[in-house]
């Protein structure tokens, strides 16, 4: 592969719709990126990820998985 390639850190320039920086992150076989929504903090991982159940409707936390891999993350 001959580019482009990034010559920055993502995090220097990835930001969500509220200017607030998405970052991203590995867990398991998934890269995922996360934007903390327009409270800019963070509810925590797992409230994010079951934030459709009842008792979460407050957690406003967008996670998208971008990529699968075969193997985990270490």
């Amino acid at each position: 592969w001959k580019g482009p390639y990034m010559d920055a850190d993502p995090k220097d320039f990835m930001y969500d719709g509220w200017g607030n920086r998405i970052d991203y992150f590995a867990s398991g076989k998934n890269i995922y990126l996360r934007s903390n929504g327009i409270n800019g903090e963070s509810e925590g991982l797992a409230d994010a990820l079951n934030s459709t159940k009842q008792e979460n409707r407050g957690v406003d936390d967008i996670i998208v998985s971008v990529a699968k891999f075969r193997k985990k993350f270490d």
